[in-house]
């Protein structure tokens, strides 16, 4: 298990000692558990999991019909997945689940009820998800909801950390990279003749890098540890110059430089009458040049 990213508890009756043990371990280090129930689930030992990590627990089977009408679009499991947030779906249901009382849940799915279906909890480096019914048999038609894809593909993915084509520079920036180091390696950046070593946190088989604010130049930086390139990384300045901040437009309605039109009709009317005071105003500004000229015949001819 050790060196796996993602485990599939899949409706297992009863969870021993030992892999209470040993998934405790791999979760804490960095690794990622789907935890689904089976019909018959031995609650007391899945609470021992549950406890062993700090989590919360489960509650008795209850058998009682809910539909799961409540996707949390804002959770990171569904990034990427909807373009718009979808009201009218075809609700999955289930009528045999398992809800549970967890501290420090992020909810994906929720029943009519506001009770988590879903749910997902970190772990010291790693991630735990949990479903509140069995997949399998008569318990709950979800694997049958559209829904199942994403979510599955997204755990999985996650789990192998989510690699981007560039990162930007500054003190946020956080890239995980799969990794195995001994107690006394890191690993470095290396650009041009310059070599950086940033803030690693490593668990099993990853490595997480924080840039902190020390690195100032854009290239593409080669990750090594030792005298072996890991991969390639772009780093480039940020773009929020590029961010399209609209001003609102009833805050322009108090300037007084500024005017607004309701309708194309008035703003049409407007600029006509604007067009005709400047008119007017050129007619004024050549009579005026002409009275200055025969001013000035007036006063050299008669001697006024």
């Amino acid at each position: 298990l050790a060196s796996k990213k993602f485990i599939i508890l899949n409706e297992l009756n009863q969870l021993s000692e030992a892999l209470i043990s040993e998934i405790g371990n791999f979760v804490t280090e960095g690794g990622h558990i789907l935890l689904i129930p089976s019909e018959d689930a031995n609650v007391n030992s899945y609470n021992q999991l549950l406890s062993s990590l700090n989590i919360g627990s489960i509650q008795p089977e209850q058998t009682s019909v809910l539909k799961i009408t409540d996707i949390h679009f804002k959770h990171p499991i569904f990034n990427g997945v909807f373009d718009r947030e979808v009201e009218n779906f075809q609700y999955p249901s289930s009528h045999k689940y398992y809800l549970p009382n967890f501290s420090n849940d992020s909810k994906i799915l929720s029943f009519q009820n506001k009770a988590p279906f879903m749910t997902a909890q970190t772990v010291g480096s790693g991630q735990l998800y949990y479903v509140s019914s069995p997949l399998s048999g008569n318990a709950s038609n979800f694997k049958n909801a559209s829904l199942i894809v994403p979510v599955m593909y997204n755990m999985a993915a996650q789990s192998h950390g989510i690699q981007e084509i560039q990162y930007p520079i500054n003190s946020n920036t956080r890239i995980q990279l799969n990794a195995d180091l001994a107690p006394d390696q890191v690993l470095t950046l290396k650009y041009e003749n310059l070599q950086y070593i940033p803030i690693q946190k490593v668990s099993k088989n990853k490595v997480t890098l924080e840039l902190g604010d020390q690195l100032k130049k854009s290239g593409i930086y080669e990750v090594s540890k030792g005298d072996k390139t890991l991969k390639r990384i772009a780093l480039n300045y940020a773009r929020n110059e590029s961010s399209l901040n609209y001003v609102n437009v009833k805050n322009l309605a108090n300037s007084p430089l500024i005017s607004i039109a309701n309708s194309t009709e008035n703003l049409l009317a407007e600029i006509s009458e604007t067009y005709k005071i400047n008119s007017f105003f050129k007619w004024f500004l050549v009579f005026s040049v002409l009275f200055l000229f025969f001013e000035m015949l007036l006063l050299k001819y008669f001697k006024l």
